[in-house]
């Protein structure tokens, strides 16, 4: 009998601090798909979660915390909660990015996390595709709907936040930085933004919000309406009602809790401000978020 020497060879898999580091999270993924303008136009939003956006065509000028980039094809864009973001594809032909939104648990590692994504610029240019090949990876698991494919989507998604903190200052990416600061009134409003967003069950006023930042009721309202179109009270009902109708689609709150969470003085007041903007109660939007 002729004995077999085996000879394994096994490569240690050592342990480092950024991955100690996502060990200590979860990502949930929100919403994963594709945006395109073929207008001219200007777009104005405020998200709620981390975005991370791949542009795959074209381009934009986009303000972020008050500073205007020039995004360009293969330029990668890490967005912040609760801020105000314009961007404009003026001069462009046409633009189209892949987008990400995400949260993590527990939110209070959240500010480490952006701020490690964010190191040097939010705005960063792919100089290899690797990075695309996975936003288009996790865009197809979202397509398809098989068993796994929401821990696969998560899974994928903290694969290319690796992907970014591993290659930041590399060879893989271009620091983008700002062509411009904007005026005064745009960093106002984007403050301004951010306090709402975080007191939004608060019994928030223009007046209140004028105090907070030591500036006139007036001009708080024009430097909202030149930035954003919108008046400061129109846009705190706006995120309010937004809100409500994601609690509302869940189906785990109460409309006692909702009006509580959302900041509205009473269920009353609730309901008739809701049907104003939507056409319908809060139940019957429950209902109806709760068929589909």
């Amino acid at each position: 009998m002729k004995l077999i020497n085996s000879n394994s060879k096994t490569t240690p898999l050592n342990d480092d601090p950024l991955s100690r580091f996502f060990n200590t999270f979860n990502i949930c993924v929100n919403s994963v798909g594709i945006w395109s303008s073929e207008i001219e136009k200007r777009a104005t939003y405020t998200i709620k979660d981390i975005e991370l956006i791949y542009y795959t065509k074209g381009g934009s000028q986009t303000m972020i915390q008050g500073n205007i980039f020039q995004c360009r094809e293969n330029d990668l864009m890490i967005l912040e909660p609760y801020g105000v973001y314009q961007s404009k594809n003026e001069g462009q032909e046409g633009y189209e990015y892949l987008y990400i939104h995400f949260d993590i648990e527990p939110i209070a590692l959240q500010n480490e996390l952006i701020q490690m994504l964010i190191q040097g610029s939010p705005v960063k240019h792919c100089r290899d595709g690797r990075l695309l090949a996975l936003f288009q990876h996790t865009l197809t698991e979202v397509k398809k709907h098989q068993i796994g494919s929401r821990a696969l989507i998560n899974m994928l998604v903290k694969t290319i936040c690796i992907e970014i903190i591993r290659n930041q200052n590399c060879t893989p990416f271009e620091i983008i930085h700002p062509t411009h600061r904007l005026t005064d009134q745009s960093v106002l409003v984007n403050e301004a933004i951010k306090y709402i967003l975080n007191h939004i069950s608060e019994d928030l006023s223009v007046k209140k919000l004028a105090e907070m930042f030591s500036i006139s009721e007036n001009y708080l309202y024009k430097s909202f309406i030149k930035v954003i179109n919108q008046s400061p009270s129109q846009f705190i009902i706006q995120m309010r009602l937004e809100m409500a109708k994601s609690y509302l689609s869940s189906g785990v709150m109460t409309i006692q809790q909702i009006t509580h969470d959302t900041g509205f003085s009473s269920q009353q007041h609730f309901a008739r401000v809701f049907r104003q903007h939507e056409g319908m109660s809060p139940s019957q939007y429950q209902k109806k978020a709760n068929t589909h």
